[in-house]
């Protein structure tokens, strides 16, 4: 038998939803009339709004924290202190929604596809200290459009990456 609860239920059309890792905290958008979502918090039960009438894209859970991306923005919600901060601005970096977060445990960096018209480009911002980088481009002139891919961030401080590609 499978040892599991319900923590929270909704009548609203879910868009997305993460987990952390503890299982008393999930966070999820519900899909608006306008298009757009808001962004909710979940802790065992007892929910509140973190972001309303955005286009939020890619909830994911990292180290004890929310990441998703909103106008090429990431944004970072810690849900021990209740704490929402933007940690890559759009005037940083434009961040795809299909941006993936890897550490290789001494290197933190999110990376990203930018899609051009005619090719793609993958892209990373890396964490040092409290401060995300400018765009760094890892590897441009795709010129293939990516479908799918998966990044990670070696032991060695080198990237792999891994595209599923198709004619543009």
């Amino acid at each position: 038998a499978v040892n599991s609860s319900v923590i929270g239920s909704t009548d609203q059309r879910v868009a997305e939803l993460c987990a952390s890792a503890e299982g008393s905290h999930v966070l999820y958008s519900v899909q608006n009339a306008d298009g757009t979502v808001d962004v909710i918090h979940n802790n065992n039960g007892s929910t509140s709004s973190i972001m309303t009438s955005v286009a939020a894209a890619g909830l994911a859970y990292e180290n004890g924290k929310f990441y998703w991306q909103v106008d090429g923005a990431i944004y970072c919600y810690d849900p021990i202190s209740n704490s929402l901060e933007v940690i890559i601005p759009p005037e940083t970096a434009s961040v795809s929604s299909s941006y993936q977060y890897t550490s290789n445990g001494d290197k933190t960096v999110i990376v990203w596809l930018d899609e051009e018209e005619q090719e793609t480009a993958i892209k990373a911002s890396v964490l040092t200290g409290n401060q995300w980088s400018q765009e760094v481009v890892l590897l441009d002139g795709i010129a293939e459009h990516v479908t799918f891919f998966d990044a990670v961030m070696l032991d060695d401080g080198k990237y792999a990456v891994v595209l599923n590609t198709g004619a543009i």
